[in-house]
Formats: structure tokens, C-alpha cells, sequence
């Protein structure tokens, strides 16, 4: 009789600090990866916010050095999206590299309106805002 106790509370103790083990384990798992993934949103929206100041900048500078940092850091960050942007982000910053870059043209614009809206989808994932007060924040009165 009394063997068996000490092998029940044996096997009830082996079980407990089983279940420690492996409560502790899967707690470092899912930390782990919320972890990841706040700092793979993170890089990814700094990048999206640097090329957008980029690209703001360009579209202001008339100095040749000005422009060419401009330049320099919209390739930064251009380099920075293509690993964590979003593809719908990727496809967007495409279309506006087709339409010619540029905020002088309406193609451009629009296809940078389009980037900036598929860069707050990927970035907030929240609440919308209407097309009108985005179009509103970027070009002002239209």
C-alpha cells in the first residue's frame, strides 16, 4: 500500500512539473512571436512613413543635391518595403514607379493616393476614413 503512494505521488509530481515545463514553453512561443511580429510592423511602417517623406520631399526640392538626397532616401526605403512591405503596398509603389513618380502629374498622384491608402490598410488595419479626407490631407482644397 504504501509503495503504491509513493508511486502515484511520484507520477503526480512528474505530471505537474510536465505540465510547468510545458506551460513555460509555449508561453516563451507565443511571446516570441507577438514579439516578431511588433517589430516586423514596426520596420514596416517606418519604411512605408520614410518613403512617403521621401517622396514629399522629391516633389519640393529644386536644388539638385536636396533632390538627389530625396532620391537617396526614397531608394532606402523603397529597398526597406521590398522585404517587409505588404504586397498590396509592393503592387502600389509599382504603379506609382510606372506612372512616373512624380506629384506634378494627375497619374501620379492618383497612383500615390492609391499607396498611401494601401499603406494605412496594411499599417492600421482599424477604422476607415473616406477617400474625400485623405484626398483632402495630401492636395488640400480640389
Amino acid at each position: 500500500m504504501f509503495g503504491m503512494t509513493i508511486d502515484v505521488s511520484v507520477i503526480s509530481a512528474v505530471v505537474g512539473l510536465l505540465g510547468v515545463a510545458l506551460g513555460a514553453s509555449f508561453q516563451y512561443l507565443f511571446t516570441w512571436r507577438t514579439e516578431t511580429r511588433r517589430e516586423l510592423r514596426a520596420l514596416r511602417t517606418a519604411a512605408y512613413i520614410d518613403f512617403l517623406r521621401a517622396v514629399a520631399l522629391s516633389a519640393h526640392q529644386t536644388a539638385p543635391g536636396q533632390l538627389g538626397a530625396a532620391l537617396r532616401k526614397g531608394a532606402d526605403a523603397k529597398a526597406r518595403i521590398s522585404i517587409y512591405g505588404d504586397a498590396a503596398v509592393i503592387r502600389a509603389i509599382a504603379a506609382f514607379d510606372r506612372s512616373g513618380a512624380t506629384l506634378h502629374r494627375e497619374e501620379s498622384r492618383e497612383a500615390f493616393f492609391e499607396l498611401a491608402i494601401a499603406m494605412r490598410k496594411d499599417s492600421l488595419q482599424t477604422k476607415t476614413v473616406p477617400d474625400e479626407d485623405i484626398r483632402q490631407l495630401l492636395w488640400g482644397t480640389q
